[in-house]
């Protein structure tokens, strides 16, 4: 099939239908295995749910047919005159005519069967093929402290017990129905404990009847009490040893422990679990026996349970490969006759990939959208050469002008003080200062300097802006510093006048918030003036943090006339003032959040006592695990001075 001017647009149709048929067949495919196994899920969750309540039903209907046994023989016994072979006879049968029971006994309190035995309670129980006879008065055995006795005369009520192991009774894992018994005196209308009649169920038998249930092909049906606790299991080690929790953790499976919480608090459901139970991905239906609380879980293998419909979808798909081999081959025919121009341009890609832009694809004369490409390839060299060309003039110039901002960073450093302690010959103060740009070259400052013998002058500034505007404009500001505080002028003095010789000429409007302190080292007068900057923060020897009061001033370089003004305080011996710009308190953590003003003052209450430096280095710490180590958003400056006195 041919269109003017593209004579080859059968070839690309081809080719697009092949890929849109592939594309098309893996939707289809997908969503009707979704569709399905949605269908599959449903239909096998009604039906699991039925099993489950169906099993529970039969559960209940066996245990409520105990239940019933014994309370028609405790009314018998409650308003019969017995003696002790007619009491035997009746317990005994008791265990002969029904299954599910495994033992029974009547228990009395002592001396009310017979006022010369203290303890009375005959046991039948079932052993292998005959019934096997104890008497749990006599020995060591004392049931009158036996949940099975005790709880029925505490509730006033019979009841299930939890699970137990009878030790010297019918040494089996086993639940006992216990029923109060009353002799009731009809003159004064009144009732006394007489003791209880009991049914045992073994754990053994409530397996072995869940065992007997078809769950798919290799799944099962188990048994856990109101509390989790594994009663019948087709893995007997796994009974009254362990509960669907400590099953989930041992083997590592977080979803059988949430079907654990929701069987203990729903009446039934259905919910995926991981391999603990089955070993494989399976499905946990569960429903709740009404009579004792018990829960019943049947466990599918998801397997087995999408095994006909994973078959199934098995052989579509094989199908569908079938079919797009057959439609693969047609089009590689049909894809042959483009192939020669395609291989010449793979052929020149790769010279081009190797740096070779000398390619020549004039020999390619088509008119469909190879031609096109052929052309458009040929254009692509020629523009890339010329592109190169600019590219290698432009990182020549962008490497220069790196350079330049090396040196450039290297000469803001050597401006501020970097030696370490400098002053080692005067014991009255310590200082300290780091100043960590957020690009090459920062807008931040310190410098402190000795006016003369006796006055340490401190300064620390924040230029508005980053970059190299902000670094000629803070070298400007603290050289200026530098030298007005060397002719001795005040504090308040050395910001006019720096203020004055910063507003000539600022058409770019720049402007720096700079802290101006003048420290007498023999008294410890500092005498400091703001204008616009953080307020320092005062550490003292006794462990208060408290920030400087702030002075009134605008910040320098806007308002020519500006005034500034002084303020003092006495530091004690051991006090340490720390000046700092923005860029610690408005550092970014990862979420977005602010180090702030109130981390500081805390970060430096846990660093109380330390020296300058040891100070700077904590808060640069916190700041860096604050921010996750990322880069600064804002220069990062501190200075530290600690006065020691004389």
């Amino acid at each position: 099939m041919k269109v003017k001017g593209f004579k080859y647009l059968a070839v690309e149709v081809t080719l697009l239908v092949m890929v849109s048929t592939t594309l098309v067949f893996a939707v289809l495919l997908a969503y009707s295995y979704v569709q399905s196994r949605r269908l599959v899920l449903n239909d096998a969750e009604q039906a699991a749910q039925n099993l489950a309540v169906s099993v529970a039903q039969r559960m209940d209907l066996e245990l409520k047919s105990v239940a019933g046994i014994i309370e028609n023989r405790a009314v018998v016994l409650e308003t019969t005159e017995f003696d002790e072979k007619s009491l035997l006879r009746l317990v005994r049968s008791t265990v002969e005519k029904e299954r599910a029971i495994f033992g029974s006994t009547a228990a009395f309190e002592p001396y009310q069967f017979d006022a010369n035995i203290r303890l009375f309670a005959p046991y039948y129980c079932r052993d292998g093929d005959t019934l096997r006879y104890v008497q749990l008065g006599a020995g060591n055995y004392d049931y009158l402290t036996k949940d099975w006795y005790t709880k029925p005369q505490e509730l006033n009520a019979p009841l299930w017990t939890q699970p137990y192991f009878d030790e010297g009774g019918g040494n089996v894992i086993m639940t006992t129905y216990s029923h109060p018994l009353y002799r009731v005196n009809p003159h004064i209308q009144t009732k006394s404990f007489l003791g209880v009649l009991t049914a045992d169920v073994s754990v053994e038998w409530l397996t072995r009847e869940l065992s007997r249930v078809q769950v798919e092909r290799t799944g099962y049906c188990f048994l856990v009490s109101d509390e989790g606790i594994i009663l019948a299991h087709p893995q007997s080690e796994l009974i009254m040893k362990d509960s669907v929790f400590s099953l989930a953790q041992r083997r590592g499976d977080e979803r059988l422990e949430e079907a654990g919480r929701m069987m203990l608090k729903q009446k039934s459901g259905f919910v995926p679990v991981g391999g603990a139970l089955a070993g494989q991905e399976s499905f946990l239906a569960f429903a709740r026996l009404s009579l004792n609380g018990w829960v019943l879980g049947a466990v599918f293998p998801r397997s087995e349970l999408l095994a006909e419909l994973s078959a199934l979808h098995r052989s579509i798909a094989l199908l569908a490969v079938a079919a797009l081999i057959l439609l693969l081959a047609a089009s590689l025919f049909v894809a042959r006759s483009i192939s020669l121009p395609l291989r010449r341009m793979a052929s020149a890609t790769a010279k081009v990939a190797e740096g070779d832009l000398d390619v020549d694809l004039s020999g390619i004369r088509r008119s469909d959208e190879v031609g096109q490409l052929a052309a458009a390839f040929t254009r692509m060299t020629v523009d890339l050469k010329r592109h190169i060309e600019e590219l290698t003039r432009t990182t020549a110039a962008k490497e220069r002008i790196e350079s330049e901002l090396a040196v450039a960073a290297e000469i803001q450093r050597s401006m501020l003080p970097s030696v370490f302690p400098p002053y080692p010959d005067r014991p009255e103060f310590d200082i300290y200062a780091v100043m960590h740009p957020a690009k090459e070259v920062g807008g931040d400052f310190y410098q402190f300097f000795l006016a003369d013998d006796q006055h340490l002058c401190i300064a620390i500034g924040d230029v508005a802006g980053k970059g190299v505007p902000a670094a000629l404009f803070m070298a400007v500001t603290s050289a200026l510093i530098q030298s007005d505080a060397a002719e001795g002028f005040a504090a308040d003095e050395i910001l006019r006048r720096l203020n004055r010789q910063l507003c000539k000429g600022n058409d770019s409007c720049l402007f720096v918030t700079v802290f101006c302190g003048i420290l007498d080292v023999r008294t410890g007068e500092l005498v400091y003036t703001n204008a616009g900057h953080n307020p320092p923060i005062r550490i003292t020897a006794d462990g208060r943090v408290e920030p400087l009061p702030r002075p009134g001033g605008p910040v320098a370089g806007l308002i020519e006339e500006a005034s500034f003004r002084l303020d003092r305080l006495t530091l004690g011996v051991g006090d340490t003032i720390l000046a700092y710009t923005d860029g610690v308190t408005e550092a970014f953590s990862a979420a977005g959040e602010l180090y702030s003003d109130e981390r500081l003052l805390r970060q430096l209450r846990s660093l109380v006592g330390k020296g300058p430096e040891e100070l700077i280095r904590g808060v640069s710490e916190s700041v860096t695990a604050f921010t996750g180590g990322h880069a600064l958003d804002d220069d990062l400056t501190m200075i530290a001075v600690r006065f020691n006195g004389k």
